[in-house]
C-alpha cells in the first residue's frame, strides 16, 4: 500500500471539479452559520442558552474547514483531522450542556434554577431502559439526596467529555499504524473498540436524557438537535468502514483519506444546514415564545410533559410521575 502526497496546485489540477466543490460548500457553510450566529449576537437575551447555541452552529464549518484543509494539506493530515475530531466530540458535550441548561432553565429568573431541579429530581424515577426501544421491563432509579443528583450529573459530564480526549488518542494511533503499513485487521479492531466504546458511553448520556427528560424538553423541540448531533458521528463511522472494506489492499492511503473526506465535506454542508434551522435564531425565538406562556411552569411533570406525551407514555416508558402503579424494579441513586 503506498501513499499517495500533492500539492494544492496539483490538487486542483487533478481533481478541478472535487476542488471547486470543497470551496463552494466551505463558503455557503460559514455564510450560513455566522448569518445565524449573528441574530443571536444581536439578541442576547438568553446568554446561558444562546451561547452554546452558537458554539454548535459554528462547529458544523469548523468541522467543514478542518476536513478541507486535511484534503489540502495532505502531508500533515494527522493535524486537522485531530483538530476536527476535538470539534466534533467536545461539540456533544456542549450540547449535553445544553440539554441541562433547558432542563434546569427557569423563565422567571432568566436563569438555571438548579436546585428546583434538583428536588424535582428526588420526586422523579428514571429508566435506564428502553432507550433503544426494546420491549424488555423498564427498570427505573431514583435519588434519595441532592448530594447524589450532583455526584450523577457530574458523571453524565465527565463521560461525555473523556471522548474529547480518547478519541483524537486512538486516530493518532490508527494513522501512525497506516502510514507504517502496519494497519492490520487485528490491530485495527483492538484500536477501534475503546474507541467505540468511547464514543457509544458519550452519546449513552444525550440518549439517557433525551429519552427520561423528553417531555420536560418538549419545549425546546429537542429531535431536530439530537439527530443533528448524533447523525455527524454515526455517518463519519458508517462510511469509513464502507470505504476501507471496498477499497482494495492498492489503493494509495492518500487517495482514499480523499476520498473519505471529500464525502464528509458534502455531508457536514447538509447536516450544517440542519443544525442551522435546529439551533438557530428563528427556533430559539419559538422556544422563547412558549416559555412566556403563561401555562408554563419550570420542570414539572405535567407542564411540559403532556406537551408530547400521553400518561400511558410517562408510566410506562420514561418513569415520569404518573397515578400509576409503582415501578417495582427500582435502584436508589
Amino acid at each position: 500500500m503506498g501513499e499517495s502526497k500533492m500539492s494544492i496546485n496539483e490538487l486542483f489540477e487533478d481533481y478541478p471539479a472535487q476542488s471547486i466543490t470543497v470551496v463552494v460548500c466551505l463558503v455557503i457553510s460559514f455564510v450560513a452559520a455566522t448569518i445565524e450566529v449573528i441574530r443571536h449576537r444581536k439578541d442576547m437575551t438568553t446568554p446561558t442558552i444562546q451561547r452554546r447555541l452558537c458554539w454548535i452552529i459554528l462547529s458544523y464549518p469548523l468541522m467543514l474547514l478542518f476536513t478541507a484543509l486535511t484534503i489540502a494539506f495532505n502531508e500533515y493530515p494527522l493535524i486537522f483531522s485531530v483538530a476536527r475530531t476535538v470539534v466534533e466530540t467536545f461539540s456533544v458535550y456542549v450540547f449535553l450542556n445544553l440539554f441541562l441548561v433547558y432542563l434546569t432553565y427557569d423563565p422567571q429568573t432568566g436563569g438555571e434554577n438548579r436546585e428546583g431541579f434538583y428536588q424535582y429530581l428526588l420526586t422523579r424515577k428514571l429508566c435506564v431502559t428502553h432507550l433503544f426501544g426494546c420491549d424488555c421491563k423498564c427498570r427505573t432509579v431514583e435519588f434519595k439526596s441532592v448530594e447524589g443528583i450532583a455526584a450523577w450529573i457530574r458523571r453524565v459530564k465527565f463521560y461525555a467529555l473523556q471522548t474529547v480526549i480518547i478519541k483524537p488518542i486512538i486516530e493518532s494511533v490508527l494513522f501512525y499504524l497506516q502510514v507504517r503499513g502496519e494497519d492490520t485487521r487485528a490491530r485495527n479492531f483492538l484500536c477501534r473498540l475503546p474507541m467505540m466504546m468511547s464514543v457509544f458511553l458519550s452519546v449513552y448520556q444525550l440518549l439517557f436524557i433525551f429519552k427520561n427528560f423528553r417531555g420536560e424538553l418538549a419545549y425546546s423541540s429537542p429531535k431536530m438537535k439530537f439527530v443533528a448531533i448524533k447523525i455527524v458521528i454515526i455517518l463519519e463511522v458508517i462510511q469509513t468502514n464502507v470505504i476501507n472494506s471496498s477499497t482494495g489492499e492498492e489503493f494509495e492511503i492518500g487517495h482514499q483519506n480523499a476520498l473519505e473526506n471529500f464525502i464528509l465535506v458534502i455531508e457536514l454542508l447538509l447536516i450544517g444546514l440542519m443544525a442551522n434551522y435546529a439551533f438557530g435564531y428563528g427556533n430559539f425565538k419559538a422556544t422563547v415564545l412558549k416559555l412566556k406562556e403563561p401555562s408554563f411552569v419550570p420542570f414539572l411533570d405535567d407542564s411540559r410533559v403532556n406537551m408530547e406525551l400521553s400518561e400511558d407514555e410517562c408510566s410506562t416508558d420514561s418513569g415520569i410521575r404518573s397515578n400509576g402503579e409503582p415501578k417495582k424494579s427500582t435502584q436508589e441513586m
